[in-house]
């Protein structure tokens, strides 16, 4: 008996087997298959279980180690396939609403940026304006001569052009830190002005996509030096720790247990079957999933393991 039931198993027996199986699972409804509360406790275990023990540090340690051995000007790579729709995606013009940017800007660091790049270009102009100046000074005085320098430059000082340098130097000098100041809030506003008007949006979604490429052009020894400068520790801890924090979060478990709700709504009474059917790949996802399914059946069935339970079986 154990034999012919082996020699039928090793034959057609077993894809029968299998696909009343698949048959049986595939017709009922997902809902019954599966509970809700089982969905959000396997993954709020999964999300506690990852930062326990050290498995998170050695998974970034050895995604790290896998970028260091590639070669330093290696940069990163997407397919034609989810580069094209990722680029219309960032490319596409929309307008962005003028608030929202507003207060996305309006930050003490934007602020302190915009301060130190308008005062350097005022003081450019003032050393602009200073060498313009002293290019009208007489060339004929005192040439070479230090001793005779100090004289020439009080001697000039004296005169109505002199005094008009110096007054002209005090004042932007003065005048340059107020203006500064006073123009970094307008400058923001007429920034974020500039962002939101309609007729920019197309310059917009070229320049996103700009920072697309900018990315993907970058050497990964560029990115790894970022990550040096982080430190590796420190980025494994922070990940590990909003991880931990969100999986004892309330208004996370609130919010999950939300979603799943309106995931089990959204499928009502509907079967696996049934959805693939609608999103169109029910026969090739069955046809590559029992091919699967059928290998490793088959060698479970030749294991001792299984031949054991078999012989008590039918003992």
């Amino acid at each position: 008996m154990l034999e012919q039931i082996n020699t039928k198993l090793q034959g057609e027996s077993l894809d029968e087997l299998l696909r009343i199986g698949v048959d049986y699972l595939l017709q009922q409804p997902i809902s019954s298959l599966v509970e809700q509360s089982f969905v959000q406790k396997q993954i709020l275990l999964a999300m506690e279980t990852a930062v326990q023990g050290e498995q998170t540090e050695q998974w970034a340690k050895e995604i790290l180690s896998q970028m260091r051995a590639m070669a330093p000007d290696t940069t990163l790579s997407l397919d034609a396939d989810i580069r094209a729709p990722l680029e219309s995606l960032l490319k596409y013009p929309i307008s962005l609403e003028e608030d929202l940017c507003h207060r996305l800007v309006h930050h003490r660091a934007i602020e302190e940026l915009m301060r130190a790049v308008l005062t350097e270009s005022i003081d450019d102009f003032v050393q602009l304006i200073r060498g313009l100046i002293q290019t009208t000074t007489p060339k004929n005085v005192s040439k070479g001569f230090g001793a005779l320098k100090g004289l020439r430059d009080r001697a000039m000082k004296a005169t109505p052009l002199g005094s008009i340098a110096q007054i002209l130097e005090r004042q932007i000098q003065q005048k340059a830190s107020e203006h500064v100041n006073k123009s970094i809030g307008g400058a923001l506003k007429k920034s974020v002005q500039h962002l939101c008007i309609p007729e920019n949006r197309e310059l917009q979604g070229e320049y996103r996509l700009h920072v697309l490429h900018a990315l993907l052009n970058t050497k990964s020894s560029v990115y790894l030096q970022q990550i040096d400068e982080l430190g590796t520790d420190r980025l494994v801890a922070s990940m590990a720790a909003i991880l931990a924090a969100l999986s004892k979060n309330q208004a996370f478990q609130d919010g999950l247990a939300t979603a799943l709700e309106q995931s089990f709504e959204l499928w009502g009474e509907k079967s696996a079957a049934q959805l693939l059917e609608e999103s169109g790949m029910g026969q090739e996802w069955r046809s590559e999933t029992e091919e699967m399914m059928l290998k490793v059946a088959r060698t479970f069935v030749a294991t001792p393991e299984f031949q054991s339970w078999l012989r008590d079986l039918l003992a």
